[in-house]
């Protein structure tokens, strides 16, 4: 599943369950608690790979509050980034 697919299955999903209704604060509150989550289980493969995804579709969700393209700001990013290490 690419970004683009990935974040209207997310969409998708937090309209069906009521989701959608979370606010950015909030969604950034329940991120901090996913990161200390993750801290915690960093020598278990797969509890941290499950808090990944639990993160990734936080990441997305506030995408979606922000009204922000993830596709476009990871292709600006990468472009900055080959420009600023291009001699790396």
């Amino acid at each position: 599943m690419n970004l683009k697919e990935l974040t209207k299955t997310v969409k998708a999903l937090e309209k069906r369950k009521g989701f959608d209704k979370t606010g950015k604060k909030k969604l950034l509150e329940m991120m901090q608690e996913e990161l200390n989550l993750t801290k915690k289980c960093i020598y278990n493969k797969k509890k941290f790979d499950h808090q990944l995804s639990d993160l990734q579709i936080l990441i997305l969700q506030l995408a979606i509050r922000n009204k922000t393209n993830l596709h476009d700001e990871l292709i600006k990013h990468f472009r900055k980034s080959e420009e600023r290490y291009k001699d790396i």
